[in-house]
């Protein structure tokens, strides 16, 4: 359901785009900052729909997700096997190598 709102976003919000770079970024060196530019875009524009004095919308409401998601994944970096360093354009394409060994 979250990600849903999030998805029904326009696609020219700057906070979906930094929001969707950061979801998407597979480089382990950079998915940090990116994850910090698309809170501080999240912030912004929650800032501006406040001062505006709009009601609780949808947008809103995609950016509390957003800030969710985007907390979640900088708690799960720690634990990612998935991200590459580097240069991304030297990534292995295909799913990850399986850890088990058939015996």
């Amino acid at each position: 359901m979250a990600c849903s709102r999030i998805m029904a976003m326009p696609e020219h919000l700057d906070w979906k785009r930094a929001y969707m770079a950061a979801i998407l970024e597979r480089n382990r060196e950079r998915i940090s900052s990116l994850i910090d530019d698309a809170m501080a875009s999240l912030a912004v524009r929650f800032h501006e729909l406040k001062t505006q004095g709009s009601d609780p919308s949808d947008e809103v409401e995609a950016i509390h997700d957003a800030f969710y998601m985007l907390d979640a994944l900088r708690s799960s970096l720690s634990y990612r096997e998935d991200l590459t360093k580097g240069d991304p354009a030297l990534r292995a394409f295909g799913p990850p190598q399986s850890r088990i060994v058939e015996e």
